[in-house]
């Protein structure tokens, strides 16, 4: 038989993240329901579904700025609803806070990528999507001179952007959200990461 001793394994934590339940409203008047407008109309156009629509949308979006936020979970209580944890408060030890390393000149360099996507590589992750606001994602299309960008044919058009970054831990997407904080860049494996829902979107009455 093999015998172990405890400092052989450890337990793996239990890792979990409250449900946080989202809603929009919805109300328009019969008038304003049934008058016929530009653009709008009567029938599956109405009043009332352009302004469900544009709240579905408004939904989404806000479901997406609760998953980049900084918040923390926050349990449920009678009267308060609770909250889930955004993804800048799982990431404990893979960060790197540029006014720290760059106290002179705190923004993204190519140098400052580089490091990042390396620290997390040597920690165990496989970073295949960078997310970032478009001003990050500005300053990493500076990562190529002008002289080496790709010119049209007729010397008219000039490409000026990187969709996809390759260093020595492999090749990254790119990834433009409007919806992240212009000083945050994630360096995400998406083998560690997934949404899971409580119940699918529906409508009450």
């Amino acid at each position: 038989s093999v015998t172990f001793t405890d400092a052989d394994w450890k337990v793996r934590p239990n890792l979990y993240n409250n449900t946080q339940i989202m809603f929009k409203k919805v109300s328009v008047s019969y008038e304003q329901d049934w008058t016929d407008k530009p653009q709008l109309g009567r029938g599956e156009r109405t009043e009332y579904n352009y302004q469900e629509a544009k709240k579905t949308k408004e939904l989404a979006r806000n479901n997406e700025a609760a998953l980049l936020s900084d918040n923390d979970r926050v349990a449920p209580t009678a009267s308060a609803a609770g909250k889930m944890r955004g993804i800048s408060k799982w990431i404990e030890t893979n960060s790197m806070d540029a006014a720290v390393i760059l106290k002179n000149n705190p923004i993204l360099s190519q140098a400052l990528f580089e490091s990042a996507f390396a620290r997390t590589y040597m920690k165990g992750g496989n970073p295949r999507l960078v997310m970032c606001n478009v001003y990050q994602k500005m300053r990493i299309a500076r990562f190529v001179t002008p002289a080496g960008r790709t010119i049209g044919e007729t010397g008219t058009k000039l490409v000026n952007v990187v969709n996809q970054v390759e260093t020595v831990g492999g090749m990254a997407d790119i990834v433009l959200n409007p919806i992240m904080d212009a000083d945050k860049v994630f360096f995400l494996d998406m083998d560690y990461w997934y949404v899971a829902f409580f119940m699918p979107l529906y409508k009450e009455i």
